[in-house]
């Protein structure tokens, strides 16, 4: 392998690292820091009605937030529900606000 080969080698290895960086910050932040806007109640409501769902239904819910779909899915309508949210800080503050519904 010859000098010149080596560098190619690190010059596009940095390049590949830096095109990492630029991918991955955005990611992450998105992950971790997109803006939380909860649905209303009125919504939520109206789109488990359309949705005709019963007692001993499933609902699952992606991206929950702080899971009044899920809280009303299962209080109102009976249905079994169950909720991922990756976010921790929107995880946490539906783990605070739980507490009073």
């Amino acid at each position: 392998m010859s000098l010149s080969s080596t560098i190619q080698i690190i010059q596009f290895s940095v390049i590949e690292l830096a095109l990492f960086v630029l991918i991955a910050i955005p990611t992450i932040y998105a992950m971790l820091c997109a803006p939380f806007v909860p649905t209303h109640m009125r919504q939520v409501d109206r789109m488990l009605e359309v949705a005709k769902i019963k007692k001993g239904d499933k609902v699952y819910d992606l991206g929950c937030g702080d899971g009044r779909l899920l809280h009303l899915a299962s209080n109102k309508f009976g249905a079994v529900s169950m909720g991922y949210e990756y976010s921790p800080f929107v995880f946490i503050w539906a783990k605070f606000i739980s507490l009073f519904w």
